[in-house]
Parts: C-alpha cells; structure tokens; sequence
C-alpha cells in the first residue's frame, strides 16, 4: 500500500494526473453542444457536439421540445476531429449530453438526472 501511495503522489507531484475514469475523460475532451437552427424544421433547433478527443467517441445529445418532453439521439462512433448534430423540430435551447468511449458498456446518464 505504502508503495502505491508514494508512486500516485509521485506522479501527482510530477504534473502527471490520474482521471476518475475513462468515461470522464469522453465527456471532458467533447465541445459542449452548439446550438443552432434546424435547417429543416423552421421552429426548430439542433445541437452540435466536436470531438477532441484521440479516440472515437458515442455521443447522446438530449433537446427539450416545446412540449416538455426530451428528444434524443445518439451517435456511434464519432471519430477524432469529427462531429455529430443532432436536429429537432420542436427543439428549445436546452440540451443535455453525454459522451463515452466508442463501444463502452456504460449506459448513458438520463437528460432527467
């Protein structure tokens, strides 16, 4: 134990930083959602996410309609320096997301929570 502690203040000290997961780090290295009209739908919106990230990506981008209900869509895959939006024609500028590894098992978090 005394051995692992001395090896992360080491590389703590050293400028090195450990991440919570590698589920963090997909949602920190994604742009937040820009939000910008529905091209298709002119009382709508759409939400476009960039991935900085050196891996791809999924992405799940949630948009409060003008109903009061989420509209949602995901995108597998996203490459590095790629992006994904995501279009609603009932769409309001409240946008939730959500981002991890390509391929990961972990779910993504609800727009509710």
């Amino acid at each position: 134990m005394r051995k692992i502690s001395s090896l992360i203040l080491s590389l703590v000290c050293s400028g090195f930083t450990l991440s919570a997961s590698a589920a963090d780090d997909a949602k920190n290295c994604v742009t937040p959602p820009q939000i910008g009209k529905n091209p298709n739908c002119p009382n709508g919106n759409s939400a476009r996410i960039h991935n900085r990230c050196d891996k791809p990506v999924d992405i799940k981008i949630c948009i409060r309609t003008t109903r009061d209900k989420w509209d949602c869509g995901v995108q597998w895959g996203v490459q590095p320096g790629g992006s994904w939006s995501y279009p609603s024609c009932f769409g309001t500028n409240e946008v939730v997301y959500d981002a991890r590894p390509a391929g990961s098992s972990r779910k993504f978090a609800n727009p509710d929570d």
